[in-house]
């Protein structure tokens, strides 16, 4: 790399703003923005992350960081008290509000205080699992605030919804420009949405079609998004460049001696995992016990919450882990069963950086169906992913083959010291 670049990487200070706090790495959405963060502190470039969430319709009266950010990243949360890795809001009726509206989704004999709540504070709070919301009034007015005092060099917004306030960045002051304008799109919403209404389930966020979509996207000079297939679909439909976001995730290599017999199902609380998770176990695992009476599965994530107790034969619910590396090493197949959703699936890319043998659907393999073509095992009806998850229970040498091809596909396209792109240096430092 030349000096120009070096000191170009030096010079560049972005604001990431984000009404999620990305407090851990159970999720996807989450791993994948705090993997950004690392590629972007790791090329030298002074790193905010602004957190809206007391300004937001979905405010929580606390939280706990439960990964660390990576080091150097200056974060800021205003709107809380921090107390080590706590943050608390004192005095947050919305806050308290929201939370009711959640926890009645679930307990219907909270559904009568979640309808008083709504009465009190109707649009001002979002009872949604995801609160895919254009910015409020409050979040762009601490936007502005955080560009005021920090003077970005370019601001990165975490979510297409971002679109609108990204619009009315006003220019910098003192060196007379305006901050380049990026968006992290995670997947295409207006897509996601119509995956959920295909299978007939309940959306877990507000509607979104694919003109708002274009139009909150038309708000960046730069959007980032998970796969070349995706950046395809939108390019015709919006005035910035798109560019497929680099992937990177530390290849580990792959653990010699798994345990027999062993699974994996790592996942986050919400509606795809919910569905796949019903899906394993009640059409795919007896399947597998049937031919492997010894096969286990272990489920780690908050999607552990929803195992049935006493759980069926085989199925063991850690739950949330310190860290998801252990559970990994000991497996020796990983599974990601989604039915619905869109865009690129971070489990699959975790579970292939563990270099791991993985059975997945069609849909748990959407974005990297070219590359990962032949190194993992692809179904989507119980009896072929069953057969698929005994095959490589039961023999060594296909499932050591598949591991061996994810190490290499892994050390390819997600090794963090690989040389990025050019257009994505130029668009983003």
């Amino acid at each position: 790399m030349d000096i120009l670049a070096t000191s170009k990487q030096s010079l560049s200070r972005i604001l990431f703003v984000s009404r999620d706090p990305i407090a851990h790495q159970h999720g996807g959405s989450t791993t994948y923005a705090l993997n950004l963060l690392a590629a972007l502190k790791a090329l030298g470039a002074q790193v905010t992350l602004l957190v809206t969430l007391a300004q937001s319709r979905s405010p929580r009266p606390f939280f706990r960081i439960k990964t660390p950010f990576p080091a150097g990243i200056k974060v800021q949360v205003p709107g809380y008290l921090r107390i080590g890795t706590l943050y608390l809001r004192v005095w947050a009726p919305r806050a308290w509000a929201r939370l009711l509206l959640r926890a009645a989704a679930r307990k219907s004999a909270l559904e009568p205080l979640a309808a008083f709540a709504t009465r009190i504070f109707g649009d001002s709070i979002c009872g949604y699992a995801w609160d895919l919301t254009p910015p409020t009034a409050g979040e762009r007015v601490r936007l502005r605030k955080s560009l005021e005092q920090l003077q970005p060099t370019t601001v990165l917004a975490n979510y297409a919804y971002w679109g609108d306030a990204l619009c009315d960045l006003p220019t910098a002051p003192s060196a007379h420009r305006r901050a380049k304008r990026v968006i992290l799109m995670h997947d295409l919403l207006a897509a996601r949405v119509r995956s959920f209404e295909v299978q007939g389930r309940e959306l877990d966020c507000p509607y979104i079609d694919d003109v708002t979509e274009f139009r909150w996207l038309n708000g960046a000079d730069t959007l980032l998004v998970a796969q070349a297939r995706e950046a395809e679909a939108i390019a015709p439909f919006v005035q910035g460049q798109v560019l497929v976001l680099p992937v990177t995730m530390t290849p580990h290599t792959p653990e010699p001696n798994p345990e027999p017999g062993l699974c994996l199902f790592v996942g986050s609380r919400i509606a795809p995992n919910e569905s796949a998770l019903v899906w394993l176990l009640d059409e795919v695992w007896p399947l597998v016990r049937a031919s492997v009476p010894q096969a286990r599965v272990e489920i780690v994530g908050a999607i552990a919450q929803l195992v049935p107790h006493p759980a069926p034969a085989g199925v063991s619910a850690l739950g949330l882990v310190a860290s998801v590396e252990e559970p990994y090493r000991r497996a020796s197949v990983c599974l990601i069963p989604l039915l619905i959703g869109s865009g690129i699936k971070i489990k699959l890319l975790e579970a292939l950086s563990y270099g791991k043998a993985t059975v997945t659907t069609p849909v748990g393999v959407q974005g990297l169906e070219d590359v990962a073509k032949g190194v993992v095992e692809v179904a989507s009806d119980p009896q072929s992913f069953a057969a698929a998850i005994v095959k490589l229970l039961t023999d060594p040498v296909a499932r050591r083959q598949l591991e061996q091809r994810a190490h290499a596909l892994a050390q390819q396209h997600f090794d963090p010291g690989r040389q990025l792109d050019a257009a994505f240096l130029d668009a983003i430092l």
